[in-house]
């Protein structure tokens, strides 16, 4: 699959709002998607570790590039973690929020990443992992938007 063709479909992805209506998912099904991400998550950071700019031949400037955006990916993937420890502890509708966002994000810096090493297998891997995102965030959103549903009504029905 081309690049261009992967930021396509992440592009379509995120534009994707679910149909309302839906259930929310049980605190099981949640659970099971959490886990689903933390098989992504553990992906994503065994290439980010595996990164190694002095084996690089790369320019400085390209060198610095990918060195922050190491760090990007590493510190978006800790927040991912202290977000579902949150979750799984209380769920709100807040962290639910920031762990879509969180993950949005680290999709587009490993695309991201991706470009910086061209065409290698650092930047295939970069971009499966970009994809395997985008592949987890759907089903969070529905779950979103039927929380959020579900407040709001309660919230109508309480006036």
């Amino acid at each position: 699959m081309s690049r261009l063709n992967v930021l396509l479909l992440f592009s379509i992805s995120l534009s994707v709002l679910p149909a309302p209506g839906l259930a929310q998912m049980t605190k099981a099904e949640y659970e099971e998607h959490l886990v689903k991400v933390d098989a992504v998550k553990e992906h994503c950071n065994k290439l980010a570790q595996s990164i190694n700019l002095e084996k690089l031949s790369v320019s400085y400037n390209l060198g610095k590039q990918i060195e922050i955006a190491k760090q990007q990916i590493l510190d978006m993937l800790n927040t991912i973690g202290v977000l579902e420890i949150q979750i799984r502890s209380k769920e709100t509708l807040t962290n639910d929020i920031k762990l879509e966002e969180t993950m949005e994000d680290e999709s587009q810096s490993l695309a991201a990443l991706a470009f910086d090493f061209g065409d290698s297998e650092i930047a295939n891997t970069a971009m499966r992992q970009s994809v395997d995102f985008v592949n987890v965030i759907p089903p969070l959103r529905k779950h979103i938007w039927n929380y959020a549903n579900r407040l709001e009504a309660n919230a109508h029905s309480k006036h």
